[in-house]
């Protein structure tokens, strides 16, 4: 069978120059866009109730959470691999082209393109909900017109500051991110101070149970608490796709490592506090958002307001990142003249290794493309109940594709080393 080794580019051509900045992004920014991209305050407020929810899971939760882990930690390991052999700001796109071939390449692609664009509305519609309910304007959150229209400006604020530069996107994201990690850790302090000092009514001891897998009472329970749970984790692969643009680009894929790492340490410790604060049976009638119900019982009037201010910056921040990856995808793409008619022209393109130069002005004004394409898929997403917007049902399909694909990409790849090892044990 044919080797699936990454092609190396003929002798005598070069590779065509990206026009992407080198350096511009620290290694410190790219676990923070990694992170930020998942949207952990969003994610965490809309999922965990759901969670608890499933039958056999109750407080065995975090033990969920962990198991869901695992799989997202292969995947970025699979990530880091990929990046060592290949630093390609298209990440899925250029991988799985060269690991699994030029047709699956192009799914992978547009799979990326398409899932952006429903995501960044899906996360604008939240920004701008949660927008009007730190000013305390409920009528906006009924409306469909002003979150349409919120929306849609969260979206051009955040292009904007995409289309300005690497630095000033990097720089916000720290700063978001900052935010929303601060306030959901002492969310969990002072929700497990309370606990044991004052013990509120539904409140419940943590147990080391709720961490062990083994405890939950069925395992088709554990199957359906996981496949949401991976979902919380999905988007840290965006801090791999400014690789090119990093002070290492081939040690840039370690943040995704690192940015899963992170996010389990920080929804353990968050979901063990808010169940041991209010007890599974108020999570489970709060699923649409455990933060918002549980901020006033923490925090009490008007610090209850910081965890709202917690949801807002993790889905302005993340749709922020949705588009850096989505803007690199396409520029990728269009050096290796994905964009045709059809796959068919594209293999034929990639059969011949035909590259086009394509440099960062390309990739802004994809960025302002795609961001165009979200405002009408903003004005869809409006339209569907607010439980819906960003749950796995909305994207879960082209959502598992690009990891999957880059994971299978990655094992076919590296797997057929001269000592016979695989991608995730060879070290390094």
């Amino acid at each position: 069978m044919e080797s699936a080794s990454v092609p190396a580019p003929e002798k005598g051509q070069a590779a065509a120059p990206a026009g992407l900045k080198k350096g511009a992004v620290s290694y410190l920014s790219n676990i923070v866009i990694g992170v930020a991209s998942v949207a952990p305050g969003y994610s965490i407020a809309a999922t965990l109730g759901f969670v608890v929810a499933v039958a056999g899971v109750g407080l065995q939760a975090p033990a969920v959470m962990l198991i869901a882990f695992l799989p997202m930690y292969c995947i970025a390991y699979a990530y880091r691999y990929m990046n060592q052999a290949d630093p390609d700001c298209g990440t899925t796109f250029s991988w799985v082209t060269r690991g699994l071939g030029p047709r699956a390449g192009w799914l992978g692609g547009w799979a990326i393109v398409v899932t952006d664009i429903i995501v960044m509305a899906s996360l604008a519609q939240i920004a701008a909900i949660y927008s009007f309910l730190l000013v305390g304007w409920d009528g906006g959150v009924d409306s469909q017109v002003a979150v349409m229209i919120a929306g849609v400006i969260w979206i051009a604020i955040m292009t904007a500051i995409c289309y300005i530069g690497t630095e000033i996107s990097a720089t916000t994201q720290k700063y978001l991110l900052t935010t929303e990690v601060v306030i959901l850790v002492a969310f969990a302090i002072v929700a497990l101070i309370k606990v044991y000092t004052g013990a509120p009514a539904g409140s419940v001891n943590v147990s080391a149970s709720w961490f062990n897998p083994f405890a939950v009472d069925s395992f088709s329970g554990l199957i359906d608490g996981v496949l949401l749970g991976t979902f919380i984790y999905w988007g840290w692969d965006s801090g791999v796709a400014v690789n090119e643009e990093s002070d290492d680009p081939r040690g840039s894929g370690k943040s995704a490592v690192i940015a899963t790492l992170f996010l389990l340490v920080l929804y353990l410790l968050v979901s063990a506090a808010s169940q041991a604060f209010a007890g599974p049976q108020t999570l489970i009638d709060n699923a649409d958002d455990i933060l918002s119900k549980l901020g006033t019982d923490v925090f009490g009037s008007p610090w209850d307001k910081l965890l709202i201010i917690t949801v807002l910056t993790s889905a302005s921040a993340s749709t922020q990142t949705t588009i850096l990856p989505t803007a690199r995808a396409t520029l990728s793409m269009a050096r290796q003249n994905a964009f045709r008619s059809s796959s068919a022209g594209f293999i034929r393109a990639f059969s011949r290794r035909a590259i086009r130069p394509c440099g960062w002005e390309r990739s802004r004004r994809s960025g302002l493309l795609l961001s165009s394409c979200s405002a009408p898929t903003t004005c869809w997403v409006t339209r569907s109940p607010r439980s819906a917007s960003g749950s796995p049902s909305t994207t879960g399909s082209p959502a598992s594709r690009a990891p999957g694909s880059t994971a299978t990409s990655c094992a076919r790849t590296h797997g057929r080393s001269s000592t016979g090892a695989c991608c995730l044990c060879s070290g390094g």
